[in-house]
């Protein structure tokens, strides 16, 4: 019945602790949220433990659907390893560049917050990948740089 989108882990042996076990989203954030009995006032608040699983639920399906359009051929997937590294999203091309991406329901994105990304930038670049970019997705209007190709971009980023 497609209710639920299964996303892989990614690896490139970058590391012998990488967890390989998908993450499951279900496809219609609604739907979650009613099961979670989260009504829209709740979810408003950014402090509501719910908002942040369901604004990265959101964002990988909604990447999913544009990649079934997209020009650029990729794989969506995530990492994580047994220490905790994680991220959200890994957009691997079909020529091995890679796209990461944190999702984070905040208006502002913290240095914090791309501890992630650069753990994958910084392997990728050792093992000679080609890591294109690291963005965090957030609910604010602002885009600011976070280093060397880390990003901090509005989600509404996403859809233009």
């Amino acid at each position: 019945m497609f209710l639920v989108h299964r996303v892989p882990a990614w690896s490139r042996s970058l590391t012998a602790k990488v967890v390989k076990r998908p993450k499951l989203y279900l496809t219609d954030t609604g739907v979650a949220a009613n099961l979670l009995g989260k009504q829209t006032a709740a979810l408003r608040r950014p402090t509501d433990p719910a908002a942040g699983p369901l604004f990265e639920t959101f964002v990988v399906n909604e990447l999913a659907k544009q990649l079934t359009w997209s020009e650029t051929s990729a794989r969506l997937s995530h990492f994580r390893d047994r220490d905790g590294m994680e991220v959200d999203i890994i957009l691997e091309a079909a020529d091995g560049r890679v796209l990461a991406v944190e999702v984070k329901a905040t208006s502002t994105a913290r240095p914090e917050d791309f501890r992630g990304l650069a753990s994958v930038r910084d392997h990728l670049d050792r093992a000679g990948g080609e890591f294109v970019a690291g963005v965090v997705l957030h609910t604010g209007t602002r885009r600011l740089p976070f280093g060397d190709r880390l990003a901090a971009l509005p989600a509404a980023d996403v859809w233009s």
